[in-house]
């Protein structure tokens, strides 16, 4: 039996899917409680976004019960690149020296799909170069609050990619496919693994870092009714999200 994560997750992909098949322009990114608090500091209007996902269990009880499950990057896009065949798809986020490897290793695992990748420092293109550059599909992993302001950027411009979505550290996991073990997902423990690996960045996250977003729960709770709302086309959630977006 699959995990609820898992469910809502696949239910997304295929959402998006269908409007990438559609040609109904999407942008997407997902938020734990950290990026969620960089973003509201650095004043990320969320509202833009067609869905916000909740990609950790911590926001989630932050949001006191608006967000039906956990979703992430890593759980979406595998499906939904798996699907587009004949699709033009830029990445923009590797460093410079994985640039040829994650090209390499994204066509190999997603043969129908045609990917070009960006390196996201120095040689970053700018919005403006990939929305001429007549991408269907455009993955930003440039890190929060940077590659939401970028997703933005790119979605209002004439000639953008169908679908914009932010994907976080999907990239490092496609490049070291051993990044979070198996049981990782199942017991929810992806958080801890990234803490044992990399202790120095992350340990205050995981508590300073909560704490503050605990303080701020009242700035965060609005995300959780722009999570997943791209799966409800009820006139009541379209004006759920018109009241958002004009906050």
């Amino acid at each position: 039996m699959q995990a609820p994560e898992h469910t809502w997750s696949e239910r997304i992909a295929l959402e998006l899917v269908k409007r990438l098949a559609e040609s109904r322009n999407t942008t997407v990114t997902w938020l734990n409680h950290h990026s969620a608090r960089l973003g509201i500091h650095a004043a990320v209007n969320y509202a833009e976004f067609d869905m916000v996902g909740v990609d950790g269990q911590f926001l989630r009880r932050i949001l006191g019960g608006k967000v039906r499950s956990r979703t992430s990057a890593d759980l979406v896009l595998p499906i939904v690149l798996s699907q587009i065949p004949g699709r033009k798809v830029a990445v923009i986020g590797s460093a410079a020296s994985n640039v040829a490897a994650l090209e390499r290793l994204l066509s190999d695992r997603y043969a129908e799909a045609t990917f070009e990748v960006f390196d996201g420092y120095a040689g970053r293109p700018s919005p403006e170069d990939v929305a001429e550059a007549g991408y269907d599909m455009a993955v930003v992993g440039l890190g929060a609050p940077l590659q939401d302001d970028y997703a933005l950027e790119l979605s209002r411009l004439e000639g953008r990619p169908t679908l914009v979505v932010t994907c976080g550290g999907w990239l490092d996991q496609v490049v070291n496919p051993r990044y979070y073990p198996a049981w990782a997902y199942r017991f929810r423990a992806n958080w801890l693994i990234r803490l044992m690996a990399e202790p120095r960045r992350l340990l205050h996250r995981y508590t300073t870092g909560a704490h503050l977003a605990v303080r701020m729960r009242g700035d965060l709770r609005p995300i959780g009714e722009i999570d997943a709302v791209l799966l409800h086309e009820s006139v009541a959630e379209r004006q759920l999200r018109d009241r958002v977006r004009t906050r």
